[in-house]
């Protein structure tokens, strides 16, 4: 018999050969089964349904995350500036400053309006020139 013909047999007639004929002791196992042009045409409108509501399931996952997101930006800009400041034992702040020249060193001090030295730098070619100011305050300060 064509083994390939097994499959044409009536349900009845196929359990009565298969148990007849096997070899003693059969297992359970998994296998492939091709489907029927029927069978594939159902399984394509379910990947389609499936796909619909994977992707509604999808956006309504990314609109809540985002909401996490949005909720976590602030904390984490805080953090890193928290973090920042522990490490350099600074933090940024916006202010007047002040450019004191230094004409015997050649020298430019920049200084906060709260009188912290920010940075000194030499004077620029441009810079030398000597600015005349109607209050002496600084240098008397500075001299004492």
């Amino acid at each position: 018999m064509d083994i390939h013909k097994i499959k044409d047999l009536s349900d009845e007639d196929r359990q009565q050969l298969l148990q007849g004929e096997s070899m003693p002791g059969h297992e359970e196992q998994v296998y492939p089964r091709m489907l029927s042009e029927a069978e594939i045409a159902a399984e394509e409108k379910a990947v389609a349904q499936y796909s619909i509501h994977i992707a509604a399931i999808k956006e309504e996952m990314a609109e809540a995350v985002k909401v996490f997101k949005d909720r976590l930006k602030p904390l984490q800009a805080s953090f890193l500036a928290s973090l920042g400041a522990v490490k350099t034992g600074s933090v940024q702040e916006k202010g007047k400053v002040y450019r004191i020249p230094d004409y015997d060193n050649r020298m430019v001090h920049v200084i906060s309006e709260h009188g912290t030295v920010i940075q000194t730098r030499q004077i620029k070619p441009e810079e030398r020139q000597y600015f005349f100011t109607t209050s002496h305050k600084l240098n008397a300060a500075v001299n004492e």
